[in-house]
């Protein structure tokens, strides 16, 4: 007998375009284990012990404001990993959600946005957000009007959603919130002016508000200047608070929607409990509040050309020095 036919024969899918294939005795059993481990109401609590903390603006609402945004960001990440596995994967998605990159997650994300082709095991008229949004309520739903509105409303919300992920701006903060806490929490007010002189700011009336928030953050982005010099930019958001906890509810329904129509076509007999709602200002809350200006930046000062380009063996060499060391071992200059 062929010795490929006596063993077990794996699921193939691609990751973007890396191909995978998904190895297990029991397919189906791991992947509906994986698929109900997911809880989508972790979200839901966070927003509702969060929010009440940012709204009275007292002692912590900062640090409530953060940790609403740092969820809202794992939470979008999540909605969007289990949308591109029924794209790419809809049968089996543990293995997709497993072994993904961010990098190849956004690079979904942005070909379905902008309607580029994608390996797909869906009918490719579903390959889209509205079209998405369609397949996954397009089941155990008994209201027309709330059918409707589902439909069309995740669909417009996930829209949104794409942008913002694929933008930079949340990716660059989550990361900085994540990696080290390496922000500055707080937001900022941008304003312009006419000088009456070159060597003068303008004076206060002159201002016109461009916006702001209380709420934000801070922080530094590294910028390659050749192999292995760097330097750095400084970059504001400013987000509502508020708008953050609608969007981490908004989320956390796609979520569950999303995971429960996957957990459907994944041979799982019990009935799924989707979020489903005729109440259009539930889509509309995650944007509702404006800030004004979203994100400032500025630098690097600095260009590739300006500074010497360190070697490997340069930068390496500092290390291998008899340098003299101070009681506390560093150093000395």
């Amino acid at each position: 007998m062929n010795e490929r036919m006596t063993k077990i024969a794996g699921i193939c899918f691609a990751i973007d375009t890396r191909p995978q294939a998904f190895c297990d005795r029991d397919h189906q059993a791991v992947n509906l284990e994986f698929l109900k481990s997911i809880d989508p109401s972790y979200f839901e609590f966070l927003a509702d012990v969060l929010e009440p903390r940012v709204v009275e603006e007292g002692k912590g609402a900062h640090h409530a404001g953060i940790a609403l945004r740092i969820s809202y960001s794992q939470a979008m990440e999540t909605m969007f990993a289990l949308l591109a596995s029924c794209v790419q994967s809809p049968s089996f998605p543990v293995g997709w959600m497993l072994n993904y990159k961010v990098s190849e997650l956004k690079a979904v994300v942005k070909k379905i946005s902008q309607g580029e082709p994608v390996d797909t095991k869906l009918d490719p008229n579903f390959v889209s957000w509205s079209g998405l949004s369609s397949l996954i309520h397009g089941k155990n739903l008994t209201s027309p009007p709330e059918l409707l509105t589902c439909k069309k409303h995740f669909g417009i919300a996930w829209t949104r959603c794409a942008t913002e992920f694929t933008q930079g701006r949340l990716d660059s903060e989550y990361n900085s919130i994540k990696h080290g806490l390496r922000i500055r929490s707080g937001g900022f007010q941008l304003a312009i002016g006419k000088q009456e002189s070159i060597d003068e700011p303008a004076p206060r009336e002159n201002m016109v508000s461009l916006g702001g928030s209380a709420f934000g953050s801070s922080f530094l982005k590294s910028h390659r200047l050749g192999k292995h010099n760097f330097s750095v930019s400084r970059t504001s958001v400013n987000w509502d608070p508020q708008n953050v906890a609608a969007g981490l509810r908004l989320l956390a329904a796609s979520i569950r929607n999303v995971v429960s129509f996957l957990r459907c076509i994944g041979g799982d007999a019990e009935e799924q409990n989707l979020r489903i709602t005729g109440d259009e200002s539930f889509f509309a809350a995650p944007w509702e509040r404006s800030v004004g200006t979203l994100d400032f930046s500025i630098g690097p000062a600095i260009k590739e050309g300006d500074v010497v380009p360190f070697s490997k063996d340069e930068i390496m060499r500092a290390y291998q020095t008899e340098a003299q060391k101070t009681e506390f071992g560093v150093e000395e200059k």
